[in-house]
Parts: C-alpha cells; sequence; structure tokens
C-alpha cells in the first residue's frame, strides 16, 4: 500500500471526522418551559403584565404578545402591558406570548385571570 493509496482513503475518513465534529447549526424552535403568566390585580384603571415564561431554542428569540377577553383577541392589545377597562373586570382575561426564532414561531397562552 504506497502513500497514495492511503492518502485516498484517509481523506473520506476526514470528511467524516469533520462532521461529526462539527454538526450543522440548524437552528432550533422555541419550546416553553414555563407558560407565561398575568401579573396583577383585575380592577378597573390597574395595568396587568404578561410575563413571557420560560424559552428554549435558539437565539435570538423574540416575543410579541395577544390579550384575550373570554378567549378571543382584543383589537390593538398588543403589549406586554395591559390597562384594565371598567368591562373588563367581570371578564376572563389571559394572553398569548408567541415567541419567535428564525426556526419557527410558538404561542403559549397564559393563566385566565
Amino acid at each position: 500500500m504506497g502513500m497514495h493509496h492511503l492518502a485516498a482513503i484517509m481523506e473520506p475518513v476526514q470528511a467524516v471526522q469533520h462532521r461529526l465534529l462539527n454538526p450543522p447549526s440548524e437552528p432550533f424552535p422555541p419550546a416553553n418551559i414555563r407558560p407565561p403568566t398575568v401579573y396583577g390585580l383585575k380592577i378597573a384603571g390597574e395595568t396587568l403584565i404578561c410575563l413571557v415564561g420560560s424559552w428554549n431554542g435558539s437565539d435570538p428569540i423574540t416575543y410579541t404578545f395577544q390579550w384575550l377577553k373570554n378567549g378571543a383577541p382584543m383589537s390593538g392589545a398588543t403589549n406586554f402591558q395591559y390597562l384594565v377597562q371598567v368591562s373588563d373586570v367581570s371578564s376572563n382575561l389571559s394572553c398569548v406570548v408567541t415567541a419567535h426564532n428564525a426556526a419557527a414561531s410558538v404561542s403559549v397562552t397564559s393563566q385566565v385571570i
């Protein structure tokens, strides 16, 4: 077995070794670990805050918010904060947090207050 033959065998081995040691860095989609939480009092004039919870996934992860009233999206209520209106006090309020990254967007809903 000459050096030329040995080199021909080693090239594919080195290529496989490189792929094993340097796997492709594909982005991982967001995965929720701890769900979002609404913090605050459901009293007219008070501000509720939607905490995003905990997420895994490839960075960067960005978050968007949608407040729900009785399970339906509230028009224009897309901030992490929401000012409680008189008509909200007897309603069920929650928020949806959507985590976005290069791989996917994943939505999770908070508890109802």
